[in-house]
């Protein structure tokens, strides 16, 4: 017989591994979302799914997803508004026991908008001081300008002889 508790938890997982995979695809693509096996390793007892999770969370799922998320974005740009994941975690906790905030969810790693190099506060003139302003970091504008500036250069040079 499966306690309500531990029922809670079942029932939670795959929701959790959906929101995950919601998330990967929208920072990054499909080919990127984790399977189910990742959590086919839960303990059937609270306390000790418990613990489970929050390890595989902070030493499993938040670093991939935070190497996926940074190129995702890299590759594709920003194309929804960030969001930790994280809170969608400590929203729909489903150990009961862990009712108190500060006990449990300083435990859970955050994935942070910087984390994935999601800047949120990019200057509306980023392509005319991108070598002096780290925020200005979208790879394709910064390639065609180094091509711009070697092609003029490349010009100056040939005008020169």
């Amino acid at each position: 017989m499966v306690s309500p508790e531990l029922n809670n938890v079942i029932e939670w997982i795959p929701k959790l591994w959906n929101h995950l995979n919601q998330f990967l695809e929208t920072h990054s693509s499909s080919d990127v979302t984790i399977g189910p096996r990742l959590f086919s390793s839960c303990p059937m007892d609270v306390n000790g799914s418990e613990v489970w999770f929050t390890d595989l969370w902070n030493y499993s799922i938040v670093p991939y997803v935070v190497e996926t998320t940074r190129e995702g974005i890299q590759m594709y740009g920003k194309r929804t508004p960030f969001t930790d994941p994280t809170d969608w975690v400590i929203e729909t906790y489903p150990w009961s026991a862990s009712t108190c905030w500060p006990d449990w969810a300083h435990n859970l790693l955050r994935i942070r908008a910087e984390d994935v190099n999601y800047e949120t506060d990019k200057p509306p003139d980023c392509h005319q001081n991108e070598d002096s302003d780290p925020n200005c970091s979208d790879p394709l504008l910064n390639m065609l300008l180094r091509l711009q500036e070697a092609a003029n250069y490349s010009n100056s040079k040939n005008k020169e002889n």
